[in-house]
């Protein structure tokens, strides 16, 4: 049974009351006189456990993930980051007139297609995806890389048998690729596969006021298991150096 909450700590190891064994008097005293004796044979093993022991996140000895002093600061130099792209992101938004309401229209072969933009999903509008589509969502939607949902508003132009069909009417995409044009440069963005060519035929007014993005969205890759090794570490750098010829500032 655990300790319950407001009781006193008890040693494990000379049952008094106020300290833990780790700061224990008695034991310290008994591993100082007799150096090979057994209590200071367990300690030493103890010690040898914990040099061994690897960071899962930086790959270095004597601590682990939840102690990492790495990857608290790229923890927090990602959120840094991250709302730095969002704000040029609501800048762009706001003068291209994008947001929900606006009409944009998208390119298929020889067709136009027109869309009223009815929903944003501002959470997976982050720096992770747009370094990799998919990586900075931290849920389950099953729209996982489509943060912008759309709804077709030119249905003449759809043939009756596509008409019942949620990908034609209601499709969701992800971010429109001007505004990743703007941030990264149209050349260093031409194979993006994190945005959707759309074009803003319909603006609407977005007002002043910031939008409601949330700088620590697109971090849980950070602390995603099924990513072996370093992988987050060196994904942090790698957004990094994304960064650093970008208009972000």
């Amino acid at each position: 049974m655990g300790r319950r909450k407001g009781s006193a700590t008890r040693c494990g190891y000379c049952y008094s009351e106020g300290h833990n064994r780790v700061t224990c008097p008695s034991l310290k005293k008994e591993i100082a006189n007799d150096p090979e004796g057994p209590a200071a044979r367990r300690a030493k093993r103890k010690k040898s456990r914990q040099k061994k022991r690897t960071c899962s996140y930086c790959q270095q000895p004597g601590h682990n993930q939840t102690t990492c002093s790495i990857k608290k600061c790229d923890a927090t130099e990602y959120a840094h980051l991250n709302w730095k792209y969002q704000n040029a992101m609501s800048a762009i938004f706001r003068k291209a007139g994008f947001g929900v309401g606006s009409i944009v229209m998208q390119r298929k072969y020889d067709a136009e297609l027109y869309y009223l933009v009815i929903g944003l999903n501002l959470d997976h509008i982050n720096l992770a995806n747009a370094y990799s589509r998919g990586l900075g969502n931290d849920d389950t939607d099953s729209n996982v890389y489509s943060p912008v949902k759309l709804q077709r508003i030119d249905i003449q132009n759809i043939h009756e048998s596509d008409r019942g069909r949620a990908w034609h009417i209601n499709p969701a995409v992800s971010v429109p690729k001007f505004a990743h044009d703007e941030i990264f440069g149209a050349e260093e963005n031409k194979y993006d596969n994190s945005s959707t060519t759309l074009e803003v035929v319909g603006p609407v007014e977005i007002g002043s006021a910031k939008m409601g993005f949330n700088r620590q969205a697109g971090c849980g890759f950070l602390n995603n298991k099924e990513f072996g090794g370093d992988y987050a570490s060196r994904t942090i750098k790698r957004i990094k150096d994304k960064i650093k010829t970008s208009q972000i500032r």
